[in-house]
């Protein structure tokens, strides 16, 4: 990744202006010159490696977002598959005529949903048409992964999901 020196001086400028601090306040917190301070936000160079960490604490930021001057970089654990997440919860939807809503697995499995989405899963299915309530467990489920920095081809969600937002 090659350093682009004034997009880094532009993104210190837009921090330490949104922090409502002067050059010269920043180079007194930096032990630095306010024309260094210049200098770096003009794009003219860099600060010095060893005052990288200060100078993100003092802005409120990270060294690797200073570096990227300001660029939001994501890094993704892994691709969901909408195919398998609307099979898997199918197989949910189905599994009380499977094996009947009193079995032990079901009941488990059942109860730790409602735990941690808050909510009562055969409460919630009842009287719903059946892709309708496979799509918003689906949709929750992709939501979450995406949280943990999965992606989704937004193609396989239009492809997949039947129910449209309305406009």
């Amino acid at each position: 990744m090659a350093l682009q020196q004034e997009k880094i001086g532009s993104y210190i400028a837009a921090l330490r202006k949104t922090k409502e601090m002067t050059q010269s306040e920043l180079g007194d917190r930096m032990q630095v010159s306010c024309q260094a301070i210049s200098k770096w936000e003009r794009g003219e160079c860099l600060p010095d490696t060893g005052i990288l960490l200060e100078l993100a604490d003092i802005l409120n930021t990270t060294v690797d977002s200073l570096l990227r001057g300001g660029e939001v970089t994501l890094s993704y654990s892994g691709k969901i598959s909408v195919e398998d997440v609307l099979i898997g919860i199918q197989n949910i939807y189905k599994l009380p005529r499977l094996i009947g809503k009193n079995n032990t697995i079901y009941q488990g499995m059942i109860e730790g949903i409602n735990k941690k989405m808050n909510l009562d899963w055969d409460e919630d299915m009842k009287g719903r048409d059946e892709r309708w309530s496979i799509e918003l467990f689906a949709a929750e489920v992709i939501i979450q992964e995406l949280k943990h920095n999965k992606y989704v081809e937004l193609s396989e969600v239009n492809r997949l999901f039947t129910l449209k937002p309305v406009a």
